[in-house]
C-alpha cells in the first residue's frame, strides 16, 4: 500500500510536469517515446497522454496482483511498468530542461540587444565620463565571462558522460562568443575615448 501511494504521487508529479510541457508547445513526445520504446502503445505527441497510459498500466497491475498469485507474471508486468515509467520521467526531465534552456536563451538575446542599443547610444556622443562608465562595465562583464568560461572548462574536464560533455562544450563555445563580442565592444569604447582625447589636444 505504501509503495502504491508513492507510485501514485510520482505519477501525479509526472502529470503536472507533462501538462506544463504540453502547454509550452513541446510536441515531440511520439518521437522521443513511442519510436524509441516499443513498450508504449500511445502514439500521441502530447506527453500527458503517456502519463495516462502509465496510470492505466498501474491500475491493471494492481488489479492483476489481486487476481493472480503468479509471481513471474507479476514481475514481468511490474518490470515493464518500471521501465516505461523511467523512460517517461527521463524524457520529461529532458524536455523540461530544453524548455528552460530555450527561455534562458531568449532572455539572454533580449539582454544582448538592449546592451548593444545602449552601447551604440554611448558611442554616438562625446561624453568621456559616460564612455568611462561604460568601459568599466565592459571590463566587469569580461571578468565575469572569463570566470564563467574557466568554471565551464572545469566542468567539461570533470565530465565522464559524452552527452554532458557535448552540452558543456556547446555552452563553452557560446560563452567564448559572448566574450569575443564583449572584447570587441571594449575596443570600440577605448578607440572612441582615444579619438576624443586626441581631438582635445589639437
Amino acid at each position: 500500500m505504501v509503495q502504491l501511494d508513492r507510485l501514485n504521487r510520482q505519477l501525479y508529479e509526472l502529470r503536472l510536469l507533462a501538462e506544463q510541457i504540453d502547454q509550452k508547445g513541446e510536441r515531440h513526445a511520439y518521437a522521443r517515446l513511442s519510436v524509441l520504446d516499443e513498450r508504449f502503445s500511445c502514439r500521441s505527441d502530447n506527453y500527458l497522454d503517456y502519463v495516462e497510459e502509465l496510470t492505466h498500466d498501474l491500475q491493471r497491475l494492481v488489479k492483476l496482483s489481486e487476481l493472480s498469485q503468479d509471481i513471474d507474471l507479476l514481475a514481468l508486468y511490474r518490470d515493464r511498468f518500471v521501465g516505461k515509467f523511467a523512460m517517461l520521467r527521463k524524457q520529461l526531465n529532458s524536455a523540461n530542461y530544453r524548455s528552460h534552456q530555450q527561455q534562458s536563451n531568449q532572455q539572454q538575446q533580449q539582454r544582448v540587444k538592449q546592451w548593444k542599443r545602449q552601447l551604440n547610444q554611448t558611442l554616438q556622443n562625446d561624453d568621456l565620463s559616460a564612455l568611462q562608465r561604460r568601459l568599466e562595465q565592459q571590463r566587469h562583464f569580461e571578468t565575469q565571462l572569463n570566470q564563467q568560461i574557466a568554471a565551464k572548462n572545469q566542468q567539461r574536464s570533470n565530465s565522464v558522460n559524452p552527452k554532458e560533455t557535448a552540452r558543456l562544450g556547446a555552452e563553452l563555445l557560446a560563452l567564448q562568443a559572448r566574450l569575443g563580442e564583449c572584447q570587441k565592444a571594449t575596443w570600440k569604447i577605448e578607440h572612441k575615448m582615444e579619438l576624443i582625447r586626441n581631438r582635445f589636444k589639437e
